[in-house]
Order: structure tokens, then sequence, then C-alpha cells
């Protein structure tokens, strides 16, 4: 793990350095609110029931390839507290020669779930960050499927 600010303000990254996350791969993403508050549903009988700000969370998720070209999204959950999520980035080429990367993608979800629930007068504060993996082989991308569905029946809340 690298410092950033030059020692400043004690920052660790977790990315892997020299990896350029805009490349075509599988990412697993873990994505918590502050405080690990529960803003986004319960889990009954190992099932997610999600609150409004859960639905809002959902909608937006599931729209990141529409705002995006050469995304698609895989298995995810949202939990009471956090989100996981595979993000396949499968060409950055879009039509506008943006590029873009996945802290971008995570940046522009977190902020537009953000704003709409403030318009709608819901609770919802992110973590600042996020965690990442990314999926290096067909086996562990079939570990992390596994375990994002088998996820709300572990949890009990």
């Amino acid at each position: 793990m690298t410092l950033l600010y030059g020692n400043k303000y004690k920052r660790v990254t977790r990315r892997l350095k020299g990896y350029d996350y805009s490349s075509p791969g599988k990412y697993f993403v873990t994505i918590n609110t502050k405080n690990k508050y529960h803003y986004l549903g319960d889990v009954v009988n190992g099932s997610v029931v999600l609150s409004e700000t859960g639905v809002l969370v959902n909608k937006y998720w599931s729209e990141i390839p529409f705002h995006f070209n050469g995304i698609r999204l895989d298995e995810f959950v949202i939990m009471p507290d956090h989100l996981h999520g595979i993000i396949i980035i499968e060409s950055n080429n879009n039509h506008d020669h943006v590029s873009y990367n996945l802290g971008l993608i995570i940046n522009q979800f977190k902020r537009i779930c953000t704003i709409n629930a403030t318009k709608k007068n819901i609770p919802l504060t992110w973590q600042s960050r996020y965690h990442d993996i990314i999926i290096r082989n067909n086996r562990q991308l079939s570990r992390i499927r596994q375990y994002i569905r088998d996820n709300p029946s572990k949890k009990q809340v």
C-alpha cells in the first residue's frame, strides 16, 4: 500500500500500484454506508428487504451501464449497510472519446444516489472510499458470485 499526498494526510491507498483501472476486466466492489449505518434495508429470514433508500440505490446501480458505454454489471446484492457488486469493463471506447475508470464509475454512482436521496429527503451517506478486487480468473469469479448470492443468508440483522 502506498501513502498518498506525501504522508501529509496519512491516507493509505489499497489500489494495485501501476494497474490501469480503466482497462477491460472484472472488478468486485464493496461500497459501505458511512459508519455502517443501515440506510439500505434489513435482512429478514435470510433475504434482504430494501428500504426506500435501498430501492433508490438498486435503481441507480442497475442504470450504470446506461451511463457508461462498454460497462456490464454482473452479480450484486444490496445489504443493509453496504453493496457488493461485480462491474465488468468490456471496453473503454465510448462515442465521446472520454476515458473513465472504476473510480469514476463508483464516484458517479455514489453521487447520483446521494443527490436523489437528498431530493427525496431520505437518509443516505456513503463511506468516502470503496474496496475493490481485480477478478483474475473464472474460478475466482465463481467464488465471488457465490459469496454475493450467499451474503444475505449469512447476516441476520
